[in-house]
């Protein structure tokens, strides 16, 4: 087991201070490479980030390659699915918006500034039977169902950042008893290659 260390700020640093680092890093981040233009928007590219995240420490539990226990992993990785859906469904509504599946309203424009992801698929939902009124309308309430479940202990994207809300309330009294992370990421991947999938609309 590796010797804990504390770790204090007796010497000036800077977080972005590269300088004396002459070896090939596995943990080196070159941030032109996080805001490159590539062919897709840059908002898909954070939903993507954010999911390779929460995929990784998944995975790292899964391999037992970390030592900490799995409780202690579910908020920041039910966050980053959360984060990723919830990107996906606003690309998705502006693609539907985009190819008159929907229509533009100033109560869309709402609610594509707030957190509320049940409300965004409420949204997307009627301009995906508009594209495709003989699709399978079981995968649309399947991800509906899962939407409803992150809804249920977290609606407005607060109750994964903070630890209380604002009438002081536990967020956690909202959480369920026991998740197996590699499950609730098999749900949370189905939903983001569905969107993901959905935002592309214009090109079908």
């Amino acid at each position: 087991m590796q010797e804990h260390k504390m770790h204090w700020p007796d010497v000036r640093k800077s977080i972005f201070d590269m300088s004396g680092d002459n070896r090939d890093s596995s943990t080196k981040a070159f941030i032109e490479h996080v805001t490159y233009p590539y062919e897709y928007s840059a908002e898909q590219h954070y939903a993507n980030m954010f999911e390779d995240a929460a995929d990784l420490i998944v995975y790292a539990r899964q391999c037992e390659i970390d030592e900490g226990h799995a409780d202690r992993y579910f908020v920041p990785v039910m966050f980053m699915y959360r984060h990723s859906i919830e990107l996906w469904l606003k690309i998705t509504v502006r693609e539907l918006i985009k190819g008159g599946l929907i229509d533009d309203k100033p109560a869309i424009q709402k609610q594509l500034g707030s957190h509320y992801i049940i409300k965004l698929w409420d949204i997307c939902r009627p301009g995906i039977e508009n594209k495709w009124p003989d699709g399978d309308k079981n995968i649309l309430d399947n991800v509906k169902s899962i939407l409803s479940e992150i809804h249920s202990f977290d609606p407005n994207g607060q109750g994964l950042r903070y630890s209380t809300q604002k009438n002081g309330n536990r967020t956690c009294q909202n959480y369920p008893k026991v998740v197996r992370l590699e499950l609730l990421k098999d749900a949370a991947k189905d939903v983001i290659s569905f969107i993901g999938a959905v935002s592309n609309c214009n090109n079908f």
